[in-house]
């Protein structure tokens, strides 16, 4: 992914490794030799907008790791309000 020019400096100062963004753009292709002499295919995204997805916690350091919240394990399956009586 390539940026240019005030939008290179931007996600060169807050966008960090793991960092969900989304990029708008076009794609780029070209070709090269390797050093091996093997003809080597490449894409490259050139980036004309992006946006920072997600953000910090309040509270929290950009280094530090996140913890997602607790649930019951009820909850998280998201089949609360299924009957218990499965007639199959």
């Amino acid at each position: 992914m390539t940026f240019f020019d005030k939008l290179a400096e931007i996600v060169g100062e807050y966008v960090k490794k793991g960092s969900p963004i989304y990029v708008e753009g076009r794609l780029k292709y070209g070709k090269f030799t390797n050093k091996d002499g093997v003809e080597q295919n490449t894409c490259d995204i050139i980036a004309d907008s992006m946006q920072l997805l997600g953000g910090k916690p309040s509270g929290e350091s950009a280094g530090a790791p996140r913890q997602a919240p607790k649930q019951s394990p009820r909850a998280a399956s998201g089949f609360d309000d299924m009957d218990s009586d499965i007639p199959f």
